[in-house]
């Protein structure tokens, strides 16, 4: 199966039309295709909701985290204080290191 950025987008905003969606993984391998976006209120400059697709060969994963997430990632990332760089850097620094913690691992 491959899939458009396209067809994503549209799903997303039939789900919620007042956030900008973007993409901010995608990774595609031979059995397997992962797309992380993020729903952004650009009104509040807030991150709203991630969307996380994941197929390989007969299966689909969906993951849909929404509602404070700024307040959410300032809990997770609460024991890295002062131990990582990206910390201090601001919103958008803390939406890519999360687009890594919730991207999936190989075993």
């Amino acid at each position: 199966m491959n899939f458009s950025d396209e067809v994503f987008q549209e799903s997303l905003l039939a789900k919620d039309a007042s956030l900008t969606w973007e993409r901010i993984v995608k990774v595609r391998e031979e059995d397997e295709q992962v797309r992380v976006f993020v729903g952004i209120n650009e009104k509040d400059f807030a991150l709203e909701a991630v969307s996380v697709f994941v197929f390989e060969r007969d299966e689909l994963v969906m993951i849909n985290m929404d509602g404070d997430l700024n307040q959410m990632l300032e809990y997770a990332f609460e024991p890295a204080r002062g131990h990582r760089g990206a910390y201090n850097a601001g919103w958008l620094a803390m939406t890519r290191v999360a687009a890594f913690e919730f991207a999936p691992t190989h075993s």
